[in-house]
């Protein structure tokens, strides 16, 4: 039995974290640099942002579906076949998110005039973002498959570089456009889609100089068959994440009609929300790969072992962040913006962010531990529940009844109490979390 310390399990979880919190983190870029100009623009970024993160999160079974292809190729040695998956993989994720730009292109009006109800003088300042920003679509989903693909290569310090990479020339090239040529909206879409661009095509390069990209002998059957394969074995991880995102859509939708500082002061609440939950997956994924390579090769005793040091660490981080939040509240709040209405909404959630972060933290590591045991069908099932038992009713009664931002935001913290109190007790079926020793 190999020994794994907790620090190993960490490090290995930061490559991870920082590649699924990219989308987050630009995100949280760009609504620092707006909400130093116009409150306006970061009513804008809770609307158009949560479209994207929400569509990351929907095909999150592309990055996720590549690591376990990937590895198990590289790790039997398969490197002619490996070149060819890769290869496929990053063939659909571009035909997917030119499809998807196209869409979006195309519903625009629709969506922001008719089904959100946004009012024109919003609609005309979140136009120049938006399509800039669907515009740079497929380069997102490809940074996303190419840090799955480096995961599955066992390349994780690579990622960690070019996330590094990713983030710095977004900051340096929004600032530029900000403060030096005095762009507007546009100009901070501009800083995320190069960046993303940026990190595509390194990755690109370096999988076809290691020899990792093939174009011989490959048919669009075949990628397509793969595709099709990665879906039937992660649709209740769809659907589930589709409820998670109808979620945080709803959010958006109901909080819009309300007020436009409730709307920004619901842009950085999630902003702050995501950002710690992405952070926290970093965790989840090492929890997936480790148990699920411990399951295959039968090494229970391990198994257990990181259970139990990965649901720490995911309690210790969710506690660090807590604090963070609460020693830096006023700072961070006055990074984004310095309306006072936007601050007084701010305050009024604030406590409840910064008590779940914790809670958040076991519930991330808990769902990495049901991916490693393929446990999809009962991870849809909670989420499933908690939507419609709990999630529905709280957010249509707080809209409807009582107008209550705060009211709307419990629904979330609720259902995510819920989630962890059910996972515990289906992990606990698998382990006996007690007898184990973390020094072990």
């Amino acid at each position: 039995m190999k020994k794994i310390s907790t620090l190993s399990l960490l490090w290995i979880s930061v490559p991870s974290i920082l590649s699924l919190s990219l989308e987050p983190i630009a995100e949280m870029i760009d609504t620092v640099f707006a909400g130093s100009f116009h409150v306006t623009w970061v009513s804008s970024l809770a609307v158009t942002n949560t479209f994207f993160i929400s569509l990351v999160w929907i095909l999150s079974f592309l990055p996720i579906g590549v690591v376990s292809v990937v590895a198990s190729f590289y790790g039997r040695g398969e490197n002619i076949l490996l070149a060819k998956k890769i290869t496929g993989y990053l063939f659909i994720t571009a035909i997917i998110g030119i499809v998807i730009s196209f869409i979006l292109f195309l519903i625009e009006a629709i969506l922001f005039k008719n089904i959100l109800g946004l009012s024109s003088n919003l609609i005309s300042t979140l136009l120049p973002y938006w399509r800039m920003r669907i515009l740079g679509f497929p380069f997102t989903l490809l940074v996303g498959v190419s840090m799955g693909v480096l995961r599955g290569l066992q390349k994780f310090f690579l990622s960690f570089i070019l996330s590094l990479l990713i983030t710095s020339i977004n900051i340096i090239v929004t600032y530029i456009g900000l403060f030096i040529f005095s762009g507007g909206l546009e100009s901070i879409a501009f800083g995320t889609v190069l960046s993303f661009a940026v990190g595509s095509f390194a990755s690109i390069i370096y999988f076809y100089k290691k020899g990792f990209i093939s174009f011989t002998n490959i048919s669009l059957m075949s990628v397509l068959t793969d595709i099709v394969n990665i879906i039937k074995d992660t649709y209740s991880l769809f659907i589930r994440t589709c409820l998670l995102t109808l979620s945080f859509f709803l959010m958006t939708f109901f909080i819009g009609r309300m007020d436009e500082k409730l709307l920004a002061a619901h842009q950085i609440t999630l902003q702050l929300w995501l950002f710690a939950s992405f952070f926290l997956d970093g965790l989840a994924i090492t929890a997936n790969s480790k148990g699920a390579f411990f399951i295959a090769s039968g090494e229970n005793i391990s198994l257990k072992i990181i259970v139990y040091k990965l649901l720490s660490l995911g309690f210790l981080c969710g506690v660090i962040i807590s604090a963070l939040y609460a020693i830096f509240f006023d700072e961070i709040s006055l990074l984004f913006t310095r309306d006072k209405n936007v601050h007084n909404a701010l305050a009024s959630l604030v406590l409840a962010v910064i008590i779940l972060q914790p809670l958040n933290g076991l519930v991330y590591v808990f769902d990495g531990i049901l991916l490693g045991m393929k446990d999809y069908k009962f991870m849809k099932k909670i989420i499933f529940t908690g939507f419609l038992s709990l999630f529905l009713p709280c957010s249509f009664l707080s809209f409807f009844l009582f107008s209550s931002f705060q009211g709307i935001w419990f629904s979330l913290i609720l259902m995510n109490i819920f989630r962890c109190f059910c996972s515990i007790l289906r992990v606990k079926k698998y382990f006996t979390l007690s007898l184990i020793n973390s020094n072990s």
